[in-house]
């Protein structure tokens, strides 16, 4: 039971790392749009 809720535990933080990186990536986006105009 242990060694099944840790592989949940670090599936849910790698889909938080992953939401994490994609906004980052969309600010930065956003950001030098902003620089360019």
């Amino acid at each position: 039971m242990m060694n099944g809720t840790e592989i949940n535990g670090s599936q849910m933080l790698t889909q938080k790392i992953k939401v994490i990186l994609q906004m980052q990536n969309n600010f930065d986006k956003r950001s030098s749009l902003r620089w360019m105009n």
